[in-house]
């Protein structure tokens, strides 16, 4: 068995300990670094150069950056980048729920330490060996751009109920969930509501009752409305 050192104990670093069911070694800040077969960088991405510059040339080295490649690592021989496409908000809020799929790049020596940690996380892997800043965009649209949306919608709902936002976001987040899965599952298909009916009249309510928020508000809706448009006519 190779010996894990993990190098970073942020969020992330610290969810790895809840999913390791192996021997390893987590270093924080200021932490002497053991001597180790792979090393395991958790770190912000700004100092990933910085902590693998200090580290034995013999060992593989893996980050866990979403935009970076494992270029970044050199001139360690034997590099690779192993980052799940997951929120990890840290193990004191909460763990996320399987199926946490995680793409692997890296030179040819260093992708079977990349699999073998992966496999030892619970990690659902695939081969992404393209533009890395479109790959991690991507992520954070997925990632962070719905839960803005969430906020954002349930901010109207509770503006003029007893709801607080925090109860509106409880109660839209079902639908939210429920409407991505259907679109993951069966395409455009699974689409309802006034835009697929092209009900303008209806279209034009919500457009009203935006004035009473902030520009972005009403930004957001009609480009979201003109996208979900799009969407249509290039199915049809």
């Amino acid at each position: 068995m190779w010996k894990l050192t993990i190098i970073g104990a942020g969020r992330f670093g610290r969810s790895l300990e809840s999913l390791l069911s192996i021997p390893y070694t987590i270093v924080g800040k200021n932490e002497k670094i053991p001597i180790s077969d792979i090393y395991y960088l958790t770190v912000p991405d700004r100092a990933i150069k910085d902590f693998a510059s200090i580290l034995p040339q013999k060992s593989t080295v893996i980050h866990a950056c979403g935009s970076l490649s494992h270029t970044i690592l050199r001139p360690h021989p034997h590099t690779a980048v192993l980052h799940p496409i997951m929120t990890f908000p840290g193990p004191e809020i909460g763990m996320p729920s399987p199926p946490i799929y995680a793409s692997i790049c890296g030179d040819k020596q260093a992708i079977p330490k990349a699999q073998w940690l992966a496999d030892r996380l619970g990690f659902s892997t695939f081969h992404y060996n393209g533009n890395r800043a479109r790959y991690h965009c991507a992520a954070v649209m997925a990632g962070n751009f719905g839960a803005v949306l969430l906020d954002m919608a349930a901010a109207i709902m509770a503006s003029d109920c007893e709801l607080s936002k925090k109860e509106a976001r409880q109660k839209l987040l079902p639908l939210m969930m429920e409407s991505i899965k259907n679109y993951a599952q069966e395409g455009q298909t699974a689409f309802t509501g006034p835009v697929i009916r092209k009900d303008e009249h209806t279209l034009s309510k919500h457009r009203t009752e935006l004035l009473s928020f902030s520009e972005h508000f009403i930004r957001t809706y009609n480009s979201l409305v003109e996208s979900l448009t799009q969407q249509i006519k290039e199915k049809n």
